[in-house]
């Protein structure tokens, strides 16, 4: 069966967690199967990892030009849809549920026979509710509510947001965590790790955060980050650095190494260069890829009980939780200090990661779902 991927942002190549988590989904399936997405222009490419991805034309990336330039995106997906013998259309969930909405009642009124699976990266409503206004707040409850209801199937990324879709919509989706390639993250070679010490000018002692600036959780964890963790543990471990990666940020200070956002591939030897990860996260839904990809190549983290909300993590065992700047420093200079405590810590919180949450254990789940259905339609 051929199984289309639909996203309404740019997944490949991936630049952030919701295009690392729809490529990588994409990727271990075993069907016939293909990412469809928005660009500049049409274009048909594949991933290293062998996925076919049919770029099509979307005018405007944001905004009001985005929202006037989706009902045309919307027409091209459906007639790729019916024209590629489509089977399956999963909706990835990681852009305004409103657009999702638009195009699952355009496939419904196209009379193809389709399995639509709704795969939400978080909880929109409650994303929207912390940051827009009352009219925007509606409409995604409103369409939320209609797209849970209105497909075949539709998978959250964690139990809270799973709690969230039944309170708000009476819908309790299935599970279908974030994962990741356990084994791209661990296999980084020393070599490999040097290399990129060496291209972004790394010291010994680095604490990394991953994300983009521009993303509110992301923005409130870096402020709290630069402004009030780093300065106390600076005063215990003068030679420290914080590793900022997924793009530019509005801090210059002589500690920080603001490396962008880096292709994806660089992404694992980046994580193997740094000390501890951090995850100080105090909004949002969904669960923190950051988590388990710093986790996978071995590298502490300290979170947030908000950043490792949804995880699987045993607390002093797998991962190390605080929340206010004075605990988050305290926590970071003891790992900086106990290089000891920092392996049991990363050794740990591998294991961990590489027996629930890479995508070998994880794809089955999708798997049997789209087989179930499928074979249901082929019987009547």
């Amino acid at each position: 069966m051929r199984v289309a991927f639909v996203c309404f942002f740019a997944a490949a190549p991936p630049s952030g967690g919701a295009g690392s988590v729809t490529c990588a989904l994409a990727e271990a399936l075993a069907d016939d199967r293909l990412l469809v997405q928005p660009g500049p222009a049409e274009r048909r490419f594949l991933t290293p990892g062998g996925l076919p991805v049919w770029q099509l034309r979307l005018v405007g990336d944001r905004g009001w030009r985005k929202l006037l330039g989706i009902p045309g995106y919307v027409r091209r997906v459906v007639r790729l849809v019916q024209r590629g013998r489509v089977e399956v259309v999963v909706l990835e969930g990681a852009s305004w549920v409103f657009y999702h909405w638009w195009l699952l009642q355009r496939l419904r009124r196209s009379g193809a026979r389709l399995t639509v699976l709704y795969h939400a990266h978080n909880v929109e409503y409650e994303l929207r509710q912390q940051r827009h206004g009352s009219l925007v707040r509606w409409l995604t409850r409103w369409a939320e509510g209609r797209v849970l209801r209105g497909v075949t199937q539709s998978f959250a990324v964690s139990e809270p947001d799973r709690d969230a879709f039944q309170r708000l919509y009476g819908v309790a989706p299935l599970l279908l965590p974030n994962g990741v390639d356990s084994r791209r993250f661990a296999g980084v070679t020393a070599a490999a790790s040097a290399v990129c010490r060496r291209m972004h000018q790394l010291g010994e002692d680095v604490i990394l955060f991953m994300g983009s600036y521009t993303y509110p959780p992301n923005r409130e964890a870096i402020d709290f980050l630069v402004t009030g963790v780093l300065p106390l543990v600076l005063a215990h471990c003068p030679r420290v650095e914080l590793a900022i990666i997924g793009g530019p940020v509005p801090y210059r200070r002589p500690w920080l190494r603001a490396a962008g956002l880096l292709p994806d591939e660089q992404v694992p030897p980046f994580i193997r260069c740094c000390t501890v990860s951090v995850a100080p996260i105090f909004s949002g839904s969904g669960t923190r890829l950051k988590i388990l990809e710093s986790l996978a190549a071995g590298v502490p983290v300290v979170a947030t009980r908000k950043g490792a909300e949804g995880l699987t993590l045993a607390p002093g065992v797998e991962i190390l939780l605080a929340e206010g700047a004075a605990d988050f420093a305290a926590a970071l200079v003891a790992l900086l200090r106990d290089p000891d405590r920092r392996r049991q810590l990363g050794a740990c919180g591998q294991r961990q990661v590489a027996s629930r949450y890479d995508w070998t254990v994880l794809v089955p789940t999708l798997s049997r779902v789209i087989a179930a259905d499928v074979g249901q339609r082929a019987r009547t």
